[in-house]
């Protein structure tokens, strides 16, 4: 079963053929990765992995400045209006400057309500992503932890765990097809779950979270004066330590981890190319 198949779905590509959201979920839950991966720095192990905490980041702290930005095609938007005006009273100058104000502000209405009422915990299908260690995990001193959540039990970490659709820079946005379609197409996923193709290297899957709907699995801790959101995830099922970690924390994550019975790796240079090797520091099963 294709992403592209549920992108479709999601996107509402199926003009001929009633589909819903759960038809959609249905359609990607058949192919959600047995393993995704959270880079990190070391120093938030104790939350991820003593309180399954993982911490749920405002829109505005991600570092893509497009992140969950809402696109409209105003030439869409205009076709929709102008079949419900007569323009030889309302001259198509002014209508346009009407739908370009229109559209400006319904844009940011919907951006503002996107990061007020959402959060996203950004995963990848890959351990290994050289760019995900320097920038995400402390340039190599951090560390990657595997989760499953194709199994898990708590559906709602996979029921709302999604693939992002990378796209090019030019790509035209099409929500406006029609009244009655703007409705039902969840305006909310495509800036959601579409990125521009610069970041494909990052390989993401996502958890979306819609906090009001979530407040019974969101946790709160005052940091540094400020209040900080945390959801109740779940146990890793193996941790990565990178190249640079250092040793105090590398001894008090394998000390956790032992406790716990999770797997531990450390990552290694591999002098034969530009990938990195993993050795095993703790393995449970091997008492």
């Amino acid at each position: 079963m294709s992403e592209e198949k549920f992108f479709d779905c999601i996107f509402n590509k199926f003009p001929n053929k009633e589909v819903s959201y759960h038809d959609c979920i249905d359609i990607k839950n058949q192919f959600v990765p047995e393993k995704l991966y959270k880079y990190t720095r070391a120093k938030y192990a104790e939350e991820l992995l003593i309180e399954n905490l993982i911490y749920l980041p405002t829109i505005k702290e991600l570092n893509d400045p497009y992140e969950a930005r809402l696109f409209l095609n105003n030439e869409r938007l205009k076709k929709e209006i102008y079949k419900n005006i007569d323009l030889n009273k309302f001259p198509k100058e002014m209508a346009d400057e009407v739908i370009q104000d229109s559209s400006n502000k319904l844009s940011d209405e919907i951006n503002t309500e996107i990061s007020q009422d959402y959060s996203v915990i950004c995963l990848s299908k890959d351990n290994c992503i050289n760019p995900l260690w320097g920038n995400y995990a402390d340039k190599y001193q951090g560390i990657c932890l595997e989760y499953n959540l194709k199994d898990t039990e708590k559906t709602y970490l996979k029921d709302f765990c999604f693939p992002i659709k990378y796209v090019e820079r030019e790509e035209d946005f099409e929500q406006i097809k029609s009244n009655e379609s703007f409705a039902y197409n969840n305006i909310f996923f495509e800036p959601l779950l579409k990125k521009s193709f610069d970041w494909n290297y990052e390989k993401e899957w996502r958890v979306i979270i819609y906090k009001p709907d979530f407040q019974n699995m969101i946790e709160k801790k005052r940091k540094n004066c400020k209040i900080k959101e945390y959801l109740k995830f779940i146990e890793p099922t193996k941790v990565y330590l990178g190249l640079k970690i250092e040793e105090s924390h590398e001894n008090k994550i394998l000390r956790i981890c032992k406790d716990k019975g999770i797997d531990v790796c450390k990552m290694k240079i591999d002098n034969t190319n530009y990938n990195f090797k993993y050795e095993y520091k703790y393995k449970n099963n091997e008492q």
